[in-house]
């Protein structure tokens, strides 16, 4: 690629094998994310196209004492795959091999929905995925994974067999159940401190959707509830379209999931806690100018204590589904809403935190907080 940037890389790129962008190259440097309100200006976007490129751009990051973000499907809402040090973007290790015989998918960590659905679909394969088609892949299972078919195979992140991770000071490992087992452990349903670069998969599926193209910016959060009734949806609706003429194309949406495969695991099984029948619901402000940003934060913190307003127990009390949280999860200055989010897992994921990640290089997302030596 010719530009001035490529022309002239810093001297601890010399060896990255994809291309390194910055803001004055109008050709190659993208920042856009699914959410505009997210966006920022980073110094250099880098496009790797292996784990040795990730390796190497992380050690640049380190280097420079520059901070780092990854984009995966750059769905987003909440920041985490935006800085304004380096982005280290994967929408360029984006492929998916399947092995039909021992029924394993093995798909990069810049994999979308859509992409594997092409795939997947090929050999009639199916597995849980979530129900955006620009959604990543690795960010999905992060986040602990719902979709479709859970009635049959559980979350997303229930379906990692293995992993290939680039660590915070670069190191590249495998992981599997004997193997790193604890960060197997750790990337199911929970942020360590590294990458997921490919992800083996015992069973296939997805869903996409045209949502994802609405414009401008998008906030959102989740709540669990166990009791479903007509004055709690009613109130919620109401309350709904009273922001629709700052935020048109608002919506709320219960999802009645089967649990079954999902109760059966334990919660200290994974990383990923919320292992209940509760169901999920989220509430989503899409499409709204700069100006009513923080009356958009109020209506949604509003509307989610009323979608749980009529439950009990842990539904009541929840953060609400991982993967809807990343408005809170990005209010991260200290860790309590980490706290709240992993329960009883939270001290484990520490340890780990502290073990692989001791200088919070990883910090975006629910940040963990290391244990103390």
């Amino acid at each position: 690629m010719d530009s001035a940037t490529e022309r002239k890389r810093p001297g601890s790129l010399q060896h990255f094998k994809g291309v390194v962008a910055t803001p004055s190259d109008v050709k190659t440097y993208n920042i856009e994310r699914w959410a505009a309100n997210v966006v920022k200006k980073a110094a250099y976007v880098v496009y790797p196209v292996d784990t040795e490129d990730i390796s190497t751009a992380i050690l640049f990051a380190l280097a420079e004492v520059l901070p780092i973000a990854i984009a995966g499907g750059r769905h987003d809402v909440g920041g985490a795959s935006s800085t304004e040090g380096v982005v280290i973007d994967m929408r360029n290790m984006n492929a998916v091999r399947v092995d039909k015989e021992k029924n394993i998918g093995y798909l990069e960590g810049g994999t979308t929905i859509y992409q594997a659905n092409q795939e997947l679909f090929k050999h009639g394969l199916t597995t849980t995925l979530g129900m955006g088609s620009s959604v990543g892949l690795v960010g999905l299972c992060i986040g602990g994974g719902l979709g479709l078919k859970m009635g049959q195979h559980g979350l997303a992140c229930d379906n990692v067999v293995s992993a290939t991770m680039v660590l915070a000071n670069g190191e590249i490992v495998f992981v599997d159940e004997t193997e790193n087992p604890e960060l197997l452990w750790g990337i199911k349903g929970g942020p360590v401190a590294s990458k997921t670069v490919q992800i083996p998969y015992n069973t296939y599926s997805a869903l996409a959707d045209d949502y994802t193209a609405i414009p401008g910016n998008k906030i959102g959060v989740g709540a669990h509830f166990n009791q479903f009734d007509y004055e709690t949806v009613k109130k919620s609706c109401d309350m709904l379209l009273a922001v629709t003429p700052k935020a048109p194309a608002s919506v709320v949406l219960w999802e009645f999931y089967y649990y079954d495969l999902v109760t059966n695991v334990p919660p200290e099984a994974t990383a990923f806690p919320q292992r209940t029948k509760d169901k999920t619901a989220l509430v989503a402000l899409y499409g709204f100018k700069d100006a009513w940003m923080t009356e958009a934060k109020t209506a949604l913190a509003e509307i989610k204590k009323v979608l749980s307003s009529s439950s009990a127990g842990s539904a009541r009390d929840s953060i609400g589904y991982l993967n809807y949280a990343a408005i809170l999860a990005a209010e991260n200055e200290t860790d309590m809403n980490a706290r709240r989010a992993f329960g009883s897992n939270y001290s484990r994921l520490q340890e780990l935190k502290r073990k692989y990640d001791p200088d919070m290089v990883f910090n975006k997302w629910f940040c963990i907080v290391p244990a103390k030596e």
